[in-house]
């Protein structure tokens, strides 16, 4: 059963336009911070590539925001947060 389903739109953070890879991805919610880490780590081990070192976001609107961003072996960007959204 899914709970808290959140859908987000945001302007790409680089600020160009949108395409099919810019200003897309998919973000997992984590219930504790080392299942970021845990994420990060198993993605760059199966030849993910790391997009945003793991890390608080200050740049977020909710303090203390942990974040790991990845771009998998097919191009799509993926996120774990911990203390974004509710789990």
């Amino acid at each position: 059963m899914v709970q808290n389903v959140q859908f987000l739109l945001m302007l790409p953070a680089d600020g160009n336009n949108f395409t099919v890879g810019n200003g897309t991805h998919v973000c997992f919610a984590a219930k504790e911070k080392n299942y970021v880490d845990g994420f990060h780590k198993a993605s760059i081990s199966r030849d993910g590539v790391c997009n945003g070192l793991l890390g608080i976001r200050s740049e977020y609107s909710k303090p203390e925001v942990y974040t790991a961003f990845v771009i998998d072996p097919f191009g799509n960007k993926l996120e774990a947060i911990y203390n974004g959204f509710s789990v």
